[in-house]
């Protein structure tokens, strides 16, 4: 810690490698969080945050696949979301969280983000002869996804379709609050059971510190940083009766 305090309280300021305070007078105060709903102009940050909790650069040479992988991922994401919400501090966005509620979903309102997603699809296929490798892992990764569907068809009503913080914010308790918000949209709508893809390039524990248990795995191999590494696959599944708000 770096503690500064004038004798007569009138300015103090406190910093520690974890959290940023404001220097005020007469008092320390934590730069807020706040919690919305997702805008347009959140997309480019959120790109990044996918990008950097993800890993994607890890995987990608060419700064335009990359572009284009962003982009594809997150307008995946808001095609199948019926719930957004980001944290924000500041003007950065440190935190993001889609779901679904099945029952509300509809797909003339998401027209707009599908059509986006196949775009950039379109654009990644045409990547191809020169980025192959990286574009066939990436379809390799959602057959996985499809198989694991498959085996659990009908057995979920709602989904958690993405999920990121930013690293120096983990642990602060940003995760949980936007974990939370989303279960409690889920729960106002009678979602009984949900489900989500991770693997272990992502912090996957939270998960099953939040209840969360794992109901498949499968592994692949793909190339990162320029090396050959072995990645699990899981898909996890949470009962929302066992939910408990706080």
């Amino acid at each position: 810690y770096s503690l500064s305090n004038k004798m007569d309280n009138s300015l103090l300021a406190v910093r520690d490698i974890n959290h940023k305070y404001i220097v005020v007078e007469g008092r320390k105060k934590m730069e807020p969080v706040i919690y919305r709903n997702v805008r347009k102009e959140d997309y480019a940050q959120i790109e990044e945050l996918i990008n950097q909790s993800f890993g994607l650069h890890g995987y990608v040479s060419s700064s335009k696949v990359l572009k284009y992988i962003k982009k594809q991922y997150l307008y995946s994401c808001l095609a199948e979301a019926t719930y957004t919400c980001v944290a924000v501090k500041g003007k950065r966005v440190v935190g993001v969280i889609m779901g679904n509620a099945k029952a509300e979903y509809s797909v003339f309102s998401h027209l707009p983000f599908l059509i986006k997603m196949c775009c950039f699809q379109l654009l990644l296929c045409l990547c191809l002869p020169f980025e192959g490798k990286i574009i066939r892992d990436y379809g390799r990764l959602h057959e996985i996804y499809q198989n694991f569907s498959a085996r659990h068809k009908g057995e979920f009503d709602g989904v958690v379709t993405l999920f990121a913080v930013e690293k120096e914010c983990r642990g602060t308790g940003v995760g949980k609050t936007l974990l939370n918000r989303l279960m409690r949209y889920l729960k106002k709508r009678n979602v009984k059971k949900i489900y989500l893809y991770t693997d272990t390039t992502c912090n996957y524990g939270f998960y099953e510190h939040q209840g969360f248990k794992r109901m498949e795995q499968q592994s692949m191999m793909l190339k990162r940083n320029g090396e050959v590494v072995d990645m699990d696959v899981f898909l996890y599944g949470f009962n929302m009766s066992l939910f408990l708000d706080c």
